[in-house]
């Protein structure tokens, strides 16, 4: 997985990008303040301590270098995104990426401060000045790549029309074969739901409902076919959605999907609890929560608590046949020397093109009596179709594997009872003494299944990253550097080996040929 911190500092420095943390599409810091000064690299580092599975968001305009960015939805049915035809010359090349939905965000730069533009065409919105979520982002690719190509000037055209638009019904000039089509808000087709979003506007920010009412009613006056009590109806849903007892259902289904330590600004911040009123009712229900046992305070800091687990992970061991063991292959033979069980952990903790992955491809390759589900961290389409072809092998003789993109530590991504390749995994904040963690995450998925894992290691040391509390949960951990392969752990040699000292340490000598094939020089 890439280093978050990293990949911030690189838009920062290699594109003059002003970046924010976010989470989904909400700034985690009051974006306002950096569209003049662009945070320092140590307040960037910060930032990802404090929220590591934060996405990355670039303030757009003249803090940024100028770089503005047309966020079209094209798989929204109505979009006119064709009308920027009429002012994007079809041969303009860009830096182009896709949003979660299907949209595409195309990126400009631009020395005019234009400011924001939103639905300046059915579907389009002008970024200038707002933010625009970046790749690395969960859901955001790059579809033509930054490095790829230069970001290219706003056409003299879209900046005149751009101008004239001012976030109002506006008619736009038709594209040719088309006539004029008006753009509004409350149009039909939306205006319930605007007008809900402006009463739910009104009661978060603890504005009296009677106001409310006031401001909708002035609305909807003049409307056709509206129905009776409109506003007092609108009004009523916001407030029920705002009610203690909806924020005491919010604030325990985040408490239940919440792992370890937590605070309760986090919870204000992601339930966007932000009236006084609210922000009392929260500190009620923390209080009956720590008295019915469901958390607990951490610490001496005000509004840390912990969920307690009260559930209790049964063994089941009079299901079990004793003495049977996984049905998995190795390279190099390694099968043979000890056995797995299901449920097992295998690390292999390596250097830098040791052939880390090698050897994991060929684990998912030489198992086909599994389903095996393998998740990459670095790997894009391109670059695993090229790790493939070195097999030489048909591509149906892949079927039985399915790749997919690594998600923060990949526990939630793993198939219980299927041979599992995670490849490779370390904490997104570069914290690595939360290896372990990791690894015992992945762990507390499987059923009947296991789960083999690369990890990165510095050349010369035995363990990988997160040092020897990799090894606790492993029952075979293996330590790879060019062209060697060391037995740091075998939980359970196989009875013809003897005792499990007689394989820890053992070294295998290899050669690794076209990226794929294995072979054994020898074994001391």
């Amino acid at each position: 997985m890439k280093d978050p911190v990293a990949v911030a500092l690189a838009y920062k420095h290699k594109y003059g990008f002003c970046i924010i943390p976010v989470k989904g599409k909400v700034p985690l810091v009051d974006w306002k303040d950096y569209q003049d000064e662009q945070p320092s690299d140590e307040t960037i580092k910060h930032w990802w301590k404090e929220w590591p599975r934060a996405g990355i968001a670039v303030v757009t305009g003249k803090v940024s270098g100028g770089v503005c960015v047309l966020d079209t939805d094209d798989y929204k049915k109505g979009c006119e995104v064709a009308r920027l035809d009429s002012f994007i010359r079809k041969d303009t090349k860009m830096p182009v990426s896709r949003t979660p939905r299907g949209g595409f965000h195309k990126w400009f730069h631009s020395e005019e401060e234009l400011g924001d533009k939103i639905g300046f065409i059915k579907g389009c919105d002008f970024r200038s000045g707002g933010i625009i979520i970046l790749p690395y982002s969960e859901g955001y690719i790059w579809k033509v790549k930054l490095s790829e190509v230069e970001i290219p000037k706003l056409p003299d055209a879209l900046i005149k029309f751009l101008k004239s638009y001012s976030n109002k019904p506006v008619a736009l000039p038709p594209a040719i074969g088309t006539s004029a089509v008006a753009v509004e808000y409350f149009s039909d087709g939306r205006r319930d739901n605007d007008l809900f979003s402006v009463a739910n506007a009104l009661i978060k920010n603890d504005l009296d409902p009677a106001f409310a009412r006031a401001t909708l009613d002035r609305i909807i006056r003049g409307w056709d076919n509206v129905i009776q009590n409109c506003a007092e109806l609108k009004v009523q849903s916001a407030v029920k959605r705002h009610s203690d007892t909806t924020l005491v259902e919010d604030v325990r289904t985040w408490v239940e999907s919440a792992n370890g330590i937590f605070e309760s600004a986090r919870v204000c911040m992601d339930l966007e609890v932000k009236s006084k009123v609210n922000k009392k009712s929260l500190s009620s229900i923390f209080s009956r929560m720590l008295k019915e046992g469901i958390i607990e305070r951490v610490g001496t800091k005000h509004g840390t608590f912990r969920k307690i687990d009260n559930n209790r992970d049964v063994i089941p061991w009079q299901d079990v046949e004793p003495f049977e063991y996984y049905d998995i292959k190795m390279p190099l033979g390694l099968h043979d020397l000890c056995n797995i069980k299901k449920t097992n952990i295998i690390v292999m903790a390596g250097t830098s093109n040791a052939g880390k992955t090698a050897f994991a491809l060929n684990v998912a390759l030489m198992n086909k009596q599994h389903k095996v589900r393998y998740l990459c961290s670095e790997m894009d389409e391109t670059e695993l179709a090229e790790r493939i072809a070195y097999f030489g092998r048909p591509k149906d003789a892949w079927n039985h594997v399915e790749f997919s993109r690594l998600k923060d530590g990949g526990a939630d991504a793993i198939d219980g009872d299927g041979l599992n390749i995670i490849d490779y995994i370390e904490p997104a904040d570069g914290e690595f003494y939360k290896m372990q963690t990791l690894i015992n995450d992945a762990h507390s998925k499987l059923k009947n299944g296991i789960c083999y894992i690369n990890i990165q290691k510095k050349p010369g040391e035995i363990y990988g990253k997160g040092g020897s509390g990799t090894v606790e949960r492993a029952r075979l951990y293996m330590s790879m550097e060019y062209q060697e392969l060391k037995l740091v752990k075998v939980k359970s040699p196989k009875k013809q080996f003897g005792i499990t000292k007689d394989l820890e340490g053992m070294k295998i000598s290899f050669k690794l040929h076209k990226q794929s094939t294995f072979y054994e020089q020898e074994r001391n």
